[in-house]
């Protein structure tokens, strides 16, 4: 399911779903019902683009959780768990390679580093 939504805000996702209303506008004949999805697709996608319903969508999933603090770890050893969610490598004429982080990765990452007891 996760796949889906990720798909449904790819580039490709956006042309597909664009794509197959307008289909379905042309096979319709242009029936309001037809006409109106499309114009709710496109208006979506359009809320989507701006900061304001991301930023929503993000406090609502955020409500109820706040930052882990030092009081919230039990005394002891701790240890941090950091799960990769992928990098980017670049390799030029010479065979040398560059290997970064993706954005998310680099979240993960600075998050590890506050929480982690020095």
């Amino acid at each position: 399911m996760a796949d889906l939504g990720w798909f449904i805000f790819s580039t490709r996702g956006v042309v597909a779903c664009l794509g197959l209303a307008t289909l379905w506008v042309t096979l319709s004949r242009g029936s309001a019902a037809s006409r109106r999805g499309l114009a709710a697709l496109a208006l979506f996608y359009l809320a989507s683009s701006a900061e304001i319903l991301p930023a929503a969508l993000r406090q609502l999933v955020a409500a109820g959780f706040r930052p882990l603090t030092a009081r919230d770890v039990p005394p002891g050893r701790t240890a941090v768990v950091l799960l990769g969610s992928g990098s980017y490598r670049f390799r030029d004429w010479s065979d040398r390679e560059l290997v970064m982080v993706d954005p998310l990765g680099s979240m993960r990452l600075l998050e590890a580093a506050r929480v982690f007891p020095w």
